[in-house]
């Protein structure tokens, strides 16, 4: 099979070919029963079938190695003239010289031809467990598109049921279906915030997945970024009050925060960093900002909290999937770590910055966002 298999076909191909020819036109014919001879002259030509098919098999199956046939021609010509000049050689002295270069050279053309045929045989392994990577990164190419369809499809599954928990909820919350009691509504409270975290990390892993399979669309349009932080903001602002914590939002108020942006994807970004610094972040505050650089055109948005905060060493992985600090895990064991990962890709599709910064663990973390202004 494989390689042999070709090297056999080219080799009998042109040995039948050839030899049929021979029989034929140098046989046959010529017998004492034909006793024809005009075309015994082909016979050979029709040798050159044989040449050939031996030649490609050579060359494109490699059925003998053209470096180790060189190799050992050039070392056995190299051989024969020093044995002609030892034997042709009338004087005791040269003999003995011409001898001992020869043996010197018989020990030195061992050693090259066996480098030769070493080296060959590792470039030739080297070959072989290339084409096997080659065949195994294929592999995990079609493991990923379908590990990313399944998460694809998981997370379109899990959106309906998400979003009916969510609404129900809100709707107790809020007594549209009459009066609950006081223990009844803290128990609501936590299925509701509960389902809304599940809601962001079903979110984050779509949102993966489409990034991997090539299938994010963004729609920019000309939006006002003040806004859209201060909707999301307000929109948070419960969640995190009721944890003890105080959430502000600081910016400029004579400054234009107009950017280009997918207002969906941005909001994404803007809540998945407000969400992330609520989850490690056990008390203190929240800071949300707006900085606008007049010179460079440039929007800065920054969450910055009280909370963990992280060693120089993680925040250099930071944004890669699936990263999370250790002290990370004691504090929220239900993370994932694709929120920042899918901020920075967001960020990025938009032609910005994300960046972080930390004074160490315990010391709080301050995440920001640089996008291009609308001139």
């Amino acid at each position: 099979t494989g390689v042999i298999h070709a090297q056999l076909f080219y080799i009998l191909a042109g040995v039948i070919m050839a030899g049929s020819f021979g029989v034929i036109f140098n046989l046959f014919l010529p017998s004492i029963f034909f006793q024809n001879f005009q075309y015994i002259w082909l016979g050979p030509i029709f040798t050159s079938i044989l040449v050939f098919t031996t030649t490609y098999a050579i060359l494109e199956h490699h059925l003998f190695n053209v470096k180790i046939i060189v190799t050992e021609l050039l070392v056995f010509a190299l051989w024969a003239v020093l044995l002609f000049r030892t034997l042709l050689s009338e004087a005791a002295n040269d003999q003995l010289i011409n001898g001992g270069l020869l043996l010197t050279v018989i020990v030195i053309g061992v050693l090259l031809i066996h480098s030769v045929i070493k080296e060959v045989k590792t470039r030739e392994e080297v070959e072989r467990l290339a084409k096997d990577l080659q065949k195994a990164n294929e592999r995990l190419r079609e493991l990923d598109q379908r590990k990313s369809e399944f998460v694809s499809l998981a997370s379109h599954q899990l959106r309906s049921p998400l979003t009916a928990i969510k609404g129900y909820s809100s709707m107790l919350l809020e007594g549209s279906f009459g009066e609950i009691s006081v223990k009844v509504k803290g128990a609501i409270v936590r299925v509701f915030l509960s389902s809304n975290r599940l809601a962001l990390i079903v979110e984050d892993f779509l949102t993966i997945s489409r990034i991997e399979q090539g299938k994010l669309k963004y729609n920019f349009a000309s939006i006002d970024f003040k806004d859209l932080v201060r909707t999301v903001v307000e929109e948070m602002r419960p969640t995190v009050e009721k944890k003890g914590l105080a959430i502000s939002f600081v910016f400029d108020e004579k400054a234009l925060y107009q950017i280009t942006a997918d207002s969906g994807k941005i909001a994404q970004v803007v809540s998945n960093l407000i969400d992330n610094a609520f989850k490690y972040t056990s008390k203190g505050s929240i800071t949300v900002g707006l900085e606008k650089d007049e010179q460079n055109h440039k929007i800065k948005f920054s969450v910055k909290d009280s909370g963990i905060g992280m060693s120089a060493e993680i925040k250099k992985k930071m944004f890669d999937k699936f990263t999370r600090a250790d002290n990370a895990r004691r504090v929220n064991v239900s993370g994932a770590g694709v929120g920042l990962f899918v901020v920075k890709q967001l960020v990025e599709a938009h032609h910005g910055k994300i960046g972080s910064e930390s004074e160490g663990e315990g010391k709080g973390s301050t995440f920001y966002v640089e996008l291009p202004a609308e001139e």
